[in-house]
């Protein structure tokens, strides 16, 4: 019988850490004051373990070597039956295995608050603007890169525990940018999707300028954007719906308007921040809707008209038609199809090539 990797991966995912190993797993995650989350902890399990399993069986291949995958239904089961651990159910399916009797010193990582020095902000903007081009980039979940950037010794990171080093990455990334996400990494903020989206939001270009002009689409304007708003979300109404969730307005301005709409173009980072411009304040608005609380976009009602003003039908919807305007190319080779214009009217080619050059991809 041919032993094939599938069968490896089988057996890895039956890999089952005796107590021991578990409660030594935990009191490791103290010590570094992170609180012993399942989704961290089994972590922690297959790293404290993977000395049990160094000839590489029951193990996966990672970036930082071979990693016991383990049994999280036999972990959680550990962790109930474990008299030295207390588990915290929690929402979704998550959950924290606690120290009976140990105090909790744990820090929130997920915390806004910035209590370390400015200096070290300085020291890491000035290694991810420039060093930390030579090493590969960090791993997208915060634990791993938090992992990987304690090992690779920082002074500004020295004095802190691991902890620490992941609430400084998440606020590194949620508010002083200097490290953004991209293709599943973590990555300085100039290379990040994020970034490129900050550039473009300040020059007023879509972010995909190059596949705009492939496909011969439109970048709405303000007054494209105000009227086609109104339009589907009045037909959103007639069809007795209460709202179009926000991740499908920009799929309904491209296959029932003909538009492109791009929150960069517009100077916004978000469709949602856009929606929320003052603008459109008496267009529509944000609200939360559903079990899940998912934000869509209702329509406002209309102002009441003046008096002496001309009527019209209730519920009546003027036609839209998208204008295509066409684009005189100032660069050497002329655009196979219509492309995006700026509000004022003026053609903008945007080259294929264009961010790619000003801001490379990681």
């Amino acid at each position: 019988m041919v032993h094939s990797q599938s069968d490896d991966i089988q057996a890895a995912a039956h890999f089952r850490p005796a107590p021991a190993h578990v409660v030594a797993a935990v009191a490791s995650l103290y010590k570094n004051r992170l609180k012993p989350f399942g989704r961290i902890l089994i972590k922690r399990v297959g790293e404290l373990a993977a000395d049990i399993t160094a000839n590489g069986a029951h193990c996966v291949s990672t970036a930082e070597g071979f990693i016991p995958r383990i049994d999280s239904k036999h972990l959680l089961r550990i962790c109930r039956q474990c008299p030295q651990l207390r588990v915290e159910d929690l929402d979704y399916g998550e959950y924290a295995a606690v120290l009976v009797g140990w105090p909790p010193a744990f820090v929130d990582i997920d915390s806004t608050d910035d209590p370390y020095p400015q200096d070290l902000w300085v020291d890491l903007r000035a290694y991810f603007d420039g060093p930390a081009d030579s090493h590969p980039p960090l791993p997208g979940s915060r634990y791993n890169s938090a992992r990987a950037l304690k090992a690779r010794n920082l002074p500004c990171l020295q004095d802190l525990c691991l902890g620490e080093v992941c609430h400084v990455l998440a606020l590194a990334v949620s508010q002083k940018k200097v490290l953004g996400h991209s293709r599943g990494h973590i990555v300085p903020y100039r290379r990040s999707e994020n970034g490129r989206k900050t550039f473009c939001a300040g020059m007023a270009l879509p972010v995909n300028g190059g596949k705009l002009v492939s496909s011969g689409l439109v970048v709405a304007t303000w007054a494209q954007l105000t009227q086609g708003l109104q339009e589907l979300l009045a037909d959103s109404s007639d069809k007795g719906a209460s709202g179009i969730p926000i991740p499908n307005v920009k799929r309904l301005f491209r296959s029932r308007l003909g538009l492109e709409l791009s929150e960069t173009a517009l100077g916004h980072l978000r469709v949602q921040d856009l929606l929320q411009d003052a603008r459109l304040r008496s267009v529509c608005e944000i609200r939360r809707q559903g079990a899940k609380n998912n934000f869509v976009v209702v329509g406002r009602p209309a102002a009441p008209p003046d008096e002496g003003a001309p009527s019209t039908l209730p519920g009546a919807v003027l036609h839209y038609e998208a204008p295509v305007r066409k684009v005189e190319p100032t660069c050497k080779h002329a655009p196979p199809s219509p492309g995006p214009c700026r509000e004022s009217g003026q053609p903008v080619w945007i080259s294929p090539t264009l961010l790619e050059s000003i801001w490379p991809r990681s």
